[in-house]
């Protein structure tokens, strides 16, 4: 039970800030209605009634939520890193909440039997469950949020709100919202419906969902609470502890942060809506007002991205800091997660009307073309500079400035921020590439053209300071896209060294990949001069030391000092300054990354490029789409075997990986074995039967073994009338029991077979019967009988939603 009480706590210390959609003191109260202790004192869950089963699905994303907010690297370097005592037992005891936790959510919520289906019985737990389910997408590090299954997800969010009468305020329905804690929640839910509404539709080109007919008001607080908090501001006595107080201002905090996000979900549904008009053409002056609004936002209510991150100090730039804030650590991720989705449509904005634009109008493409690489360019130096973060090793850089300022601002919450920086510079990043390749075929748009047009904002100056830009004086165009191209470069090796942890990262590694290539290709003389043989940088022997901040000298300061030593020639000082730029940028051998060979980066020819790309596609996408929110399969990225095709092929190897991971050890069970059940009951007559009977089922022992201490109610399986226990699409790479994993007996688990052919749980809670035999998935014919599969049959009193959430804890999962 400590893991579970660990994680909820670190969940609701970290990570509930950017995901407050549900209420601390209410969930802690329900999951005691799922979840009790055995004799041993080991966790144990319990389906009293059908519609529990959302509370244990909203455990099990939160355990998984609160696990990936768990630095377990640092634990490793210095066990001291983890404070919390739960917490580092878990790690010591090597337990592991994997992406599986919400895909067993995911399933346990499609197969709800009969009248309980979420397609047929919506409530406002319904609408929770799933909104967290699209927002493991968003932020888990693993997946693929911008896939079109992410899409229909956001589109099934979006009916079920529009069902339950979600786009009404709640103060509407006194009898469903009694508190003003479940009116803010539902408040907080709807808007982020709304905004992942237009983050879709921005992301796909598609018009949008949710139409502007709602009247729900922003989330805020109650009068009493707001009453307090202006007291406080003012030095008044207020009758409240530090807690409590804190837990306020963060609940204050959180509401304007879902207002602010909700003016620029607004500037999002603008842009769209004025892309998809019908009505005729947009006029230029409309979109250049739109973005006129858009940057007057940036500037007035959002801080630079380096003051939020605590970085502007070291660039020289002023940082003023809201007291409270500091305070009270108030996190600032979702701020930066807004300024730089605000960042991509503006490069965006930008790089549609440069495209429009005549290009004979010089002055008005060049306006366009600054802003998109001015917006491109502080994104690019945000990814590279937090890839550079999440590959130093704490014991040799945690005492650098710029990683300890990294850190703190990150809370915990690293891998979130990983998947989500990446995620927003993928359209900037193509804007970077072309803009790049442009400066070989146009001479009206280089970067010494451009770069002398940027904004003095605070984040503009930092990345010319980063970039060590000052042409004109000191260095050339082409000098300059030496320097950049090696930046790329290393963005690539980084994003790299990071693709197995995070789906983004591969992304952007492979538009990079094709970009080089490309630039390979289409300029092979400038290429080679640029990278295999850079005369510019001759000899240069790189030895960044990571462990410091970069330094704190502008520009200026570092060429004028270079000026006051004695060299030969301007040659010379030329390539010392540029030497020093390389030196500063070469991050592979002080960050000690994987080998990524310059082989993997450039192909002799496009043809080995796409083979490549294809296969890499292969790997990592296969893994993204396998725990997708409807997606049902049952395979991991690595594995060798596909299950969903090779669930009763004789020719499985034993004991491949994903059965050892899903077993933990040999299972031994009793002479029947578990397998589906042929028979068939009525529907009713099996929600009788799960509803109103006392729950005692078979236990799974820590070595694996099985034992039934009582006979399980019947509940059959009706899958023509949706009436379903889980199939085989639970079968997952964790440490629960075959009974999990769609049954398993001791002679299938020696050959490595599944007892059934891959269910999906959709077409079972619709009904779906493809054969008119009562049996959903394969025709008839496809699937080898029980005998030829050589498993034994199962009895159907060991098929139930309850068998499938008892075994949760086989292993000890949760610990004692």
């Amino acid at each position: 039970m400590y893991v579970i009480s660990a994680l909820i706590d670190n969940f609701f210390a970290h990570v509930y800030f950017i995901l407050p959609y549900v209420d601390e003191g209410t969930f802690r109260e329900e999951i005691t209605y799922v979840l009790t202790t055995d004799r041993r004192g080991r966790a144990k869950m319990v389906l009293s009634h059908v519609q529990n089963a959302s509370i244990i699905s909203l455990l099990l994303i939160i355990l998984r939520f609160g696990y990936l907010a768990v630095n377990v690297k640092d634990f490793s370097e210095d066990p001291t890193m983890i404070e919390n005592e739960g917490l580092a037992t878990m790690i010591k005891s090597r337990i592991v909440i994997e992406e599986d936790f919400v895909s067993i959510a995911k399933d346990l919520m499609l197969s709800l039997p009969g009248p309980e289906s979420v397609f047929k019985k919506i409530t406002v737990r319904t609408v929770q469950v799933f909104l967290y389910l699209k927002l493991y997408n968003t932020y888990s590090p693993e997946l693929n949020d911008e896939s079109t299954e992410s899409s229909i997800a956001i589109s099934i969010l979006s009916q079920y709100t529009r069902i339950i009468g979600g786009n009404r305020d709640p103060s509407i329905f006194p009898n469903l919202f009694t508190t003003d804690v479940s009116k803010n929640i539902w408040r907080r839910i709807y808007y982020k419906i709304l905004s992942l509404d237009a983050q879709n539709s921005y992301q796909f080109g598609s018009p949008l969902i949710i139409a502007d007919e709602f009247d729900v008001e922003l989330p805020k607080l109650n009068e009493e609470t707001s009453k307090l908090i202006d007291n406080f501001n003012k030095g008044l006595h207020i009758d409240v502890s530090g807690k409590d107080l804190k837990n306020i201002i963060i609940e204050k905090t959180i509401n304007s942060d879902i207002a602010l996000e909700y003016e620029v979900t607004k500037f999002l549904r603008q842009s769209v809506s004025m892309c998809h008009s019908l009505t005729g053409q947009i006029k230029k002056s409309e979109f250049q007002t739109l973005i006129n609004n858009i940057e007057s936002f940036l500037q007035n209510k959002l801080p630079a991205a380096l003051e939020l991150m605590g970085l502007a100090d070291l660039q020289g730039s002023m940082s003023v800091e809201d007291p409270i804030a500091k305070i009270f650590n108030i996190p600032k991720v979702k701020k930066l997660e807004l300024r730089m989705l605000l960042s991509s449509l503006l490069c965006t904005l930008n790089y549609l009307l440069f495209l429009n634009e005549d290009q004979s109008n010089f002055e008005s493409c060049l306006g366009y073309t600054v802003k998109a690489t001015e917006h491109a360019l502080i994104m690019f130096t945000i990814a590279y500079d937090y890839c550079v973060y999440s590959c130093e090793n704490e014991t040799l850089h945690g005492h650098s400035v710029k990683h300890q300022r990294l850190k703190k601002f990150s809370d915990k919450l690293d891998l979130f921020l990983l998947k989500r920086i990446n995620s927003e510079f993928q359209k900037s990043a193509l804007w970077l590439c072309s803009i790049f390749l442009k400066n070989y075929t146009s001479s009206n748009l280089k970067f010494e053209i451009i770069l002398k047009e940027v904004s003095n904002s605070t984040d503009s100056v930092a990345v010319l300071n980063t970039l060590n830009v000052d042409l004109g004086k000191y260095y050339s165009n082409d000098q300059f896209l030496v320097v950049l191209f090696h930046y790329i470069k290393e963005y690539y090796f980084l994003c790299a060294s990071l693709k197995t942890i995070c789906f983004s990262c591969w992304r952007n590694s492979t538009i990079i990949k094709v970009f080089i290539n490309y630039f390979k290709n289409s300029n092979e003389e400038q290429f080679r001069k640029m990278l295999l043989d850079p005369q510019e940088i001759t000899e240069i022997q790189a030895s960044r030391d990571c462990s410091k901040a970069k330094t704190k000298f502008s520009v200026n300061q570092n060429n004028e000092q270079l000026e006051q030593d004695n060299y030969n020639n301007d040659d010379e000082l030329e390539a010392k300054r540029l030497e020093q730029i390389m030196n500063d940028l070469d991050v592979m051998k002080d960050l000690n990354l994987p080998a990524v060979d310059i082989k993997d980066l450039i192909y002799d020819n496009e043809d080995m490029l796409m083979d490549a790309l294809a296969q890499d596609n292969q790997e990592y996408t296969k893994h993204a789409r396998a725990y997708e929110l409807l997606n049902f399969s049952n395979f991991k990225s690595l594995d060798p075997v596909d299950e969903r095709t090779t669930l009763y092929n004789n020719n499985i190897p034993n004991n491949p990986p994903w059965m050892s991971k899903v077993a933990g050890s040999d299972l031994k069970q009793d002479s029947e074995g578990i397998s589906p059940t042929n028979q068939r009951s009525s529907s009713t007559n099996g929600m009788n039967s799960f509803a109103n009977s006392n729950f005692v089922y078979p236990t799974v022992s820590t070595d694996g073994s099985m034992s039934s201490t009582s006979t399980a109610p019947q509940y059959h399986t009706n899958r023509r009338s949706g009436v379903s226990s889980f199939s085989a699409s639970s079968a997952k790479t964790n440490s629960f029991s075959a009974v999990v994993a769609g049954g398993v007996s001791a002679d299938a688990h020696e050959k490595g077979i599944m007892h059934k052919p891959f269910v999906n749980p959709m077409n079972a809670a619709l009904g779906l019967d493809p054969n008119g035999d009562g049996n959903v998935g394969p025709l008839s014919g496809t699937t080898p009988s029980p005998e030829s599969s050589g498993f034994t049959p199962v009895t159907s009193e060991q098929l139930s939603l309850q068998q499938f959430v008892d075994q949760i804890d086989k292993d000890n999962l949760f610990g004692n």
